[in-house]
């Protein structure tokens, strides 16, 4: 009885932590508390730079949330809950509860290129000069950390950095020499892009892995209606992106906290020497035309998210603008949530990386 009562109320955190809240922006705005945390990409996880204790950690929420320790179940990690690595605290919010997730140090690797950008080119008053690998650009004033996005977009926005030129801002996505994943909100942010070339382009994808998918089933009937999830006949699906459909998807949209003018490509380290007015950066800034030609191909990734994985051709009814299947749902019969996952990747393997 205690067990079903246990995997209850996991499973009832579960979907709650899918659901965007305004509570971990609220945390990360909080004057006394909001700079110990990162901004994490999922909804609900903060980073944690200083290794804050549970105990620390849930006087932090009484003092954001104005609750009381009673008020807070902390939730261990393990596979029904929902983080199998880090803290889960669940809590009343706004007459709702929520969820919140105390992750470990990982945004702190990816936002430090962003952070030495900044810190460098902030550094010196008046006009700067950018010298980068591959471009120099003269007019500089100043740098910020880009923020601004559309009300109805819930995934991180699309530019890294704003660069104020000569009185005009450029939006900047910046990424590492090897960055797994590119762009922002997935399937999600392209059916936002609303792009015939790309809407075909994904549509076409979609559908030939559901035909792909359907045929190992047809061969093999035992795997009808099975949890497909961990099953090796089910791998990760790669399609080369055609040039005239990479750049819409890099440019992104206003409402996606684009569009982009240019990709910065450096290590996450950066490296910068400053001589007057002048700073030298270990790294390369291309225009989304240059990028997309310097020879480097980009693929769409479609994977399985975690949880049940059953096979179906229910479409995703999600999306206003690209008609596809789920191609996983969460659910036997194709219903609930979908469960697969569509990233925008600089590489089909491990050593396809940028080049520099």
């Amino acid at each position: 009885m205690y067990r079903l009562i246990i995997e209850h109320i996991a499973k009832q955190v579960f979907r709650e932590v899918h659901t965007p809240t305004k509570a971990k922006q609220e945390l990360l705005s909080s004057k006394e508390h909001g700079s110990k945390f990162l901004p994490l990409s999922d909804p609900h996880r903060v980073g944690n730079p200083g290794d804050i204790t549970d105990k620390d950690f849930k006087e932090i929420l009484k003092s954001v949330f104005k609750i009381k320790d009673k008020d807070i179940d902390p939730i261990e990690p393990g596979p029904d809950s929902p983080s199998s690595k880090f803290m889960s605290y669940r809590f009343p919010y706004k007459g709702k509860m929520t969820t919140l997730i105390l992750a470990g140090k990982g945004k702190e690797k990816i936002e430090r290129q962003e952070r030495g950008l900044i810190a460098a080119i902030n550094s010196i008053e008046g006009d700067k000069t950018l010298v980068f690998k591959n471009k120099t650009l003269k007019g500089v004033t100043k740098i910020n950390k880009a923020t601004q996005k559309g009300e109805g977009y819930t995934a991180q926005p699309y530019a890294d950095l704003d660069l104020v030129i000569q009185g005009k801002t450029v939006k900047i996505s910046a990424k590492g020499l090897d960055s797994p994943s590119l762009g922002s909100g997935g399937l999600t942010g392209l059916d936002n892009i609303n792009n015939p070339a790309i809407n075909s382009f994904i549509k076409e994808a979609y559908d030939r892995l559901a035909a792909d998918y359907r045929e190992i089933i047809d061969r093999d009937p035992r795997l009808r209606g099975r949890d497909l999830k961990g099953n090796k006949l089910f791998r990760d699906y790669y399609a080369v992106i055609p040039p005239e459909v990479e750049i819409p998807i890099l440019r992104g949209t206003k409402s996606m906290g684009g569009p982009i003018d240019y990709m910065y490509i450096g290590s996450m380290d950066v490296g910068i020497e400053v001589e007057g007015n002048t700073i030298t950066i270990d790294g390369s800034l291309y225009t989304l035309e240059e990028f997309v030609n310097q020879g480097t191909p980009l693929y769409i990734r479609i994977t399985k998210r975690k949880g049940p994985c059953y096979f179906t051709t229910e479409r995703n009814t999600k999306l206003k603008n690209i008609d596809v299947p789920k191609i996983f749902a969460i659910k036997p019969d194709g219903s609930g949530q979908t469960q697969s996952r569509l990233f925008v990747t600089n590489r089909a393997t491990k050593k396809k990386d940028y080049q520099s």
